[in-house]
């Protein structure tokens, strides 16, 4: 495993585990630490100047979102993208954030539009020098905010436990040509839908941008070797009905 971290990354007055769980979450689905690599807990621990239990524990929390696989005998490893999951969080994205865009646009405070305007303008800045990671936070952060205005900051917490094999394949888009272009004119959009209180608008604009099919098709394409095997699964998936047919 190579050099991912150092302490100047904690926050000593901040809870250990949590911000190695945090670290290290974001290294997987960063691809950091690619499908495959076996974690070293030692040599984390050694990277971050901390004793090993914060460093196992996060372990323990990475392996119930199933980010990591722990073999008895053999070590522990990130684990492949499973399409099952990738869906499964889909499924939940498709089923809560629509809703809670339509209700941001019901109760939206004028208040907020700095915070949506510097995030959007954050991201046409990191897009342009091609800053996937800083882009893919301020992508996180945008659909938090909208949870934020929607008074479901709590929701937005539990989505985001339950999307970490979804968001490896979102970060894993940024490779497709014109994702960044895409992505903010969605978002500019989506925020001006949500300021004009159209709840319909930021309802349907919210569904064409958590929208993954066709992304999806070309990383199985470049990147099947990060994904688990599942060819019943994948075969349901070559038609984007197949896929909507899977999500219900």
């Amino acid at each position: 495993m190579s050099f991912l971290f150092s302490t100047d990354m904690l926050d000593h007055r901040l809870p250990k585990t949590m911000q190695v769980f945090t670290l290290m979450r974001d290294a997987i689905i960063a691809m950091r630490l690619p499908p495959g690599e076996i974690i070293q807990e030692k040599e984390i621990a050694a990277q971050l100047g901390l004793s090993r239990t914060p460093v196992r524990e996060a372990l323990l929390s990475l392996a119930a979102q199933n980010l990591i696989i722990v073999r008895p005998n053999q070590g522990t490893f990130v684990s492949p993208i499973d399409i099952k999951m990738v869906l499964d969080g889909q499924f939940l994205r498709e089923s809560l954030e629509p809703r809670i865009a339509r209700l941001a646009a019901r109760v939206f405070n004028e208040e907020m539009a700095i915070e949506f305007e510097e995030i959007i303008n954050r991201q046409k800045f990191a897009a342009s020098g091609e800053n996937t990671n800083y882009f893919f936070a301020l992508d996180d952060a945008f659909h938090k905010l909208i949870a934020k205005c929607a008074n479901k900051s709590e929701i937005w917490l539990t989505l985001h436990g339950g999307t970490g094999h979804l968001d490896r394949v979102r970060r894993l888009a940024f490779s497709v040509e014109q994702h960044y272009e895409s992505v903010i004119k969605e978002h500019s959009a989506l925020y001006q839908a949500i300021r004009d209180r159209n709840e319909d608008s930021a309802h349907k604009l919210m569904t064409i941008n958590l929208e993954i099919y066709d992304s999806l098709m070309i990383l199985l394409e470049k990147h099947r070797h990060y994904f688990e095997k599942n060819d019943a699964l994948l075969a349901q998936l070559e038609t984007k009905s197949g896929l909507q047919q899977l999500l219900g």
